[in-house]
């Protein structure tokens, strides 16, 4: 029989669960024993979302589950083709090479090599595991850059055209168009105009300069060298397949298409 006179409340629960409790196990009422059991330096608001120690004991083998699963890492050297797909799976890779392929824009499909191209979506599917997004983005930095080497060059041979221009026109006075019309020809007549004109030849002031030279001497007449035309055109052969001919970036290709056109006009000269 209770005490009237006991003002007492006992705030300890009993935290055993009705075998009918369907929660999952979790307590539905505050273990406030518990509770203070645990020191303040641990007491936080994670700590007061369990209500009970079986809580906290249930939350903690649930975390111990979920850190004991073998994660996909990173693939390194010696990773195997498995490993490899579980972490490009992971990251998002798509499932085909074919999922790389995006519209190309319409200025850079003409320049576009498609070997190199898929070259490197080959690596970037089955070496780096891009995802499409990354794969297209760094194409596209790509295709920037190739856009802004085509734009400055564009820019040098307009420069350096009209620097040319300026200066010829000045030294020639009006004979400026007659002599750039017999240059072309000239060069049009030898099957060497793309070439020059490729490489900015023709807008080279000291070689429109050389080239007038040679075309004056072509219709002045004058000695014949000693050479013969035999071996004028054997050297001739020779420069027009070394490498200095061919490769526009080589160091000596200016002078190498000076000695092409002397040569024409000397061989010329002979048979005219």
């Amino acid at each position: 029989m209770s005490d009237p006179n006991n003002t007492n409340t006992n705030t300890n629960t009993n935290t055993n669960q009705d075998p009918n409790n369907n929660n999952g196990g979790a307590s539905t009422v505050v273990d406030n024993a518990f509770l203070d059991s645990i020191s303040a330096e641990h007491r936080n608001e994670n700590i007061g979302k369990f209500k009970s120690a079986n809580d906290l004991a249930k939350s903690y083998n649930e975390l111990s589950k979920k850190l004991g699963q073998k994660n996909p890492l990173p693939p390194t050297e010696t990773s195997t083709a498995e490993e490899r797909e579980a972490w490009f799976k992971l990251v998002g890779r798509p499932d085909k090479i074919e999922d790389y392929d995006f519209d190309i824009d319409a200025d850079i499909k003409p320049y576009l090599d498609q070997e190199y191209f898929n070259a490197v979506k080959k690596r970037a599917f089955e070496d780096l595991g891009l995802t499409k997004k990354q794969f297209e983005e760094i194409v596209k930095i790509r295709f920037d850059e190739h856009r802004n080497t085509e734009e400055f060059t564009r820019k040098q041979i307009l420069a350096k055209t009209e620097s040319t221009r300026i200066a010829l026109q000045k030294e020639w006075g009006e004979d400026y168009e007659p002599y750039i019309k017999e240059i072309g020809d000239i060069a049009k007549e030898n099957n060497v105009y793309e070439v020059l004109s490729q490489t900015g030849l023709l807008n080279d002031e000291s070689f429109l300069k050389f080239m007038h030279s040679c075309a004056g001497n072509m219709n002045e007449g004058g000695t014949p060298s000693k050479m013969d035309t035999a071996n004028m055109q054997t050297q001739l052969d020779a420069i027009t397949s070394s490498d200095a001919y061919k490769n526009t970036g080589h160091k000596d290709h200016k002078e190498t298409m000076k000695r092409v056109f002397e040569l024409n006009g000397k061989i010329a000269k002979r048979k005219g």
